[in-house]
């Protein structure tokens, strides 16, 4: 009797450690950065309304400093980054198996800023002013161009060294005449404190610099291994960002749950701000669809610049195949 009791309780406890281990296989992590407030608000609404229990998928969120190296390493299924930084990561030694999957803000809000006293108008109107970039070797190289070709004199610009965290916060310390900044959250964070800046797109400049700012990029393992769990991501993904762009007073609600040291003024009226960078002016079946030549256009451009130092791969380091309704087959 005592026997058989013992083998009982081997057998069940053997069953819960195999449940468990397949629990912890089954959960998909998605890492974000404490900057990711804005363009996760898809994620966290998917989570938050049961479109990925619906999915039957197990999610959680993992708020970190080094978001896309835990996806890079495998430690994170997904994560979100962007394609000027992803391709840097790609071209260099030990280049990261990853892929990204869908786009979660069509459009490039990057260019420079500036307080209003310094009259930077124009591009060129930066020559002789002491800039900080975010994205030293990005920013430069489209600065040498743009400058240029707006008949400035890039060689009279003071690059300051060393990356930032806050826009404003140079600016507004004199350390530097202006900065590389986003008009999506540093022109936010502008309008919900009070503040007023000139701004220019480095996108007016040249529309080969309209790259994606922010995608979501998943492990090539896992992709390769879970292409039915990722689809029925996205899909859900795709549900989360269409209740933002519909409800952003709740969408706002929900996002500060995970991200509570955000104000909840900057994230409702930065959600009213960027729900329409979602999908821009794709319908919304083509949720997440990143086009092939602009993607390319901007690598091979970084290639040519000596940004990055290995040409862009084909096929390049992104892929529709996993978005909902064949995305693939929109045209621009």
């Amino acid at each position: 009797m005592k026997k058989k009791l013992i083998s009982l309780l081997l057998i069940a406890s053997l069953l819960f450690s195999l449940a468990s281990c397949a629990g912890s296989k089954d959960k998909i992590i998605i890492a974000l950065k404490d900057s990711n407030s804005l363009e996760a608000s898809g994620l966290l609404a998917a989570q938050e309304k049961g479109y990925f229990k619906d999915a039957k998928l197990k999610i959680e969120f993992l708020i970190t400093g080094d978001a896309e190296e835990k996806c890079y390493n495998g430690e994170a299924q997904f994560a979100i980054d962007a394609q000027d930084h992803l391709a840097v990561a790609i071209a260099g030694e030990n280049a990261p198996k990853v892929k990204a999957v869908a786009a979660l803000i069509q459009h490039s809000p990057w260019g420079i800023m500036s307080e209003k006293e310094q009259n930077i108008l124009t591009i060129r109107d930066v020559s002789n002013k002491v800039c900080a970039l975010r994205n030293e070797a990005v920013d430069k190289a489209i600065l040498r161009e743009i400058v240029y070709n707006d008949n400035g004199s890039f060689s009279s610009i003071e690059f300051l060294q060393g990356n930032y965290t806050n826009a404003i916060d140079v600016l507004q310390k004199k350390t530097a005449d202006a900065v590389s900044a986003s008009a999506l959250k540093d022109g936010i964070r502008a309008s919900v404190e009070g503040k007023s800046y000139d701004f220019l797109y480095f996108r007016s400049y040249n529309e080969i610099f309209d790259f994606y700012p922010a995608v979501l990029i998943g492990n090539e393992e896992y992709l390769a291994e879970h292409g039915e769990e990722t689809k029925a991501l996205l899909q859900a993904a795709a549900k989360g960002y269409e209740f933002a762009i519909e409800n952003p007073d709740e969408a706002a609600k929900i996002v500060q749950k995970t991200f509570t040291e955000e104000s909840e003024d900057y994230l409702l009226y930065g959600l009213k701000q960027i729900l329409t960078e979602y999908r821009a002016e794709l319908p919304a079946e083509s949720w997440g669809y990143i086009d092939e030549f602009r993607w390319q256009s901007f690598d091979l451009w970084l290639y040519e610049n000596h940004v990055t130092d290995v040409a862009p791969s084909y096929p390049a380091p992104f892929t529709n195949e996993y978005l909902p309704l064949n995305a693939e087959s929109t045209t621009d």
